[in-house]
């Protein structure tokens, strides 16, 4: 009983979104972000941007599939 109402206590706090930094209930998820939006969101180094980058550039330039059956 006693580890119920501290996990009531727990979700009725409010706290702030991890990414976005507004108050909310924590009831979504872990309760460390407001929603899926916030929960979705990375951030990469520096290191990775430049790896996706050149991939990108690679795949632009090589005229590679876009997807399509065509």
């Amino acid at each position: 009983m006693v580890v119920w109402n501290i996990f009531c206590i727990l979700v009725v706090m409010d706290v702030l979104c991890k990414t976005c930094k507004i108050k909310h209930n924590g009831k979504y998820g872990s309760g460390i972000y407001c929603s899926k939006g916030c929960a979705n969101t990375r951030s990469h180094s520096t290191k990775t941007r430049e790896k996706i980058s050149k991939a990108v550039k690679y795949h632009i330039n090589s005229g590679g599939n876009t997807g399509g059956d065509m």
